[in-house]
């Protein structure tokens, strides 16, 4: 749904995957990437997937996409877009699953490598306040499969859940529609949410969610009902790509010369 308003004239995203630095600069079009099969199903005992946490969140993308089409719409042409208070949640709540549902935020938080002692750890603990596991059990539970199991129910879990402090915060601060109107253009990233510092709750913490090459949105300062449009300086653009290539593995957007420029700003 984003990656489509980051297109060159041919239609074609141009990509860098740091997983694969080899390949360089690459191009494909929307949805060859960032591609995950069930990333945010649950796996049953039975081994069948709960899909509804992927049914939510391709409904919230169907409520959000006639919205930043006339978000950007009206950027472009210069007029100051209308965002009711029913519009306003829709788009809080798809900046905030935007901040937390991508796989690097979880690999962060809950990091492969740690996954085992975790569970070895568990294991130990049921041990120790119910009875002793046999070596199958134990081997069973810690096989690759299981751990990879583990995390992927773990995170859909996680991500079922609402953090109504987060909530709060973006819906205490003014909702900017931020626009470039030179030659240079936004990114997208596989961690497409910056912001400025760590306590979402300080009103002088900026978040940025770029939503097309020439548009983002910006969470800043105190709340205003009456949303206004921000010309954005060319650096400030550049410090936001450099962002976004920084903390994402793979980034792209509407121009090789752009993913290359960045490339060569993230080797400095």
């Amino acid at each position: 749904m984003l990656q489509k308003r980051f297109v060159d004239e041919a239609g074609l995203l141009h990509f860098y995957n740091k997983r694969t630095p080899e390949k360089g600069v690459q191009s494909t079009t929307p949805g060859n990437l960032h591609v995950r099969t069930h990333l945010y199903s649950k796996i049953l005992p039975d081994g069948t997937k709960d899909v509804a946490l992927e049914l939510r969140y391709a409904a919230l993308e169907g409520a959000t996409e006639p919205i930043f089409g006339q978000l950007i719409n009206a950027s472009v042409r210069g007029r100051t877009p209308r965002i009711p208070s029913t519009t306003r949640e829709v788009i809080d709540h798809f900046t905030y699953e935007q901040m937390r549902r991508v796989p690097e935020f979880h690999e962060q938080i809950m990091p492969a490598s740690d996954s085992e002692r975790q569970i070895r750890l568990a294991l130990d603990e049921y041990e120790r306040r119910f009875k002793e596991l046999t070596i199958e059990q134990r081997s069973k539970t810690l096989h690759p499969s299981s751990i990879a199991e583990f995390r992927q129910n773990a995170r859909v879990g996680a991500l079922s859940r609402h953090s109504p402090r987060v909530m709060r915060a973006l819906a205490s601060k003014s909702l900017v529609v931020a626009r470039v109107r030179s030659k240079l253009s936004f990114m997208i990233g596989s961690r497409p949410v910056v912001r400025s510092r760590g306590d979402l709750l300080d009103p002088a913490t900026e978040i940025w969610l770029p939503i097309g090459a020439n548009v983002a949105l910006l969470y800043i300062g105190e709340r205003r009902e009456n949303p206004h449009i921000y010309e954005v300086p060319d650096d400030t653009v550049r410090r936001l790509n450099n962002a976004i290539a920084a903390q994402s593995a793979m980034f792209a957007g509407r121009s090789g010369k752009l993913i290359l420029s960045v490339i060569g700003r993230l080797a400095v």
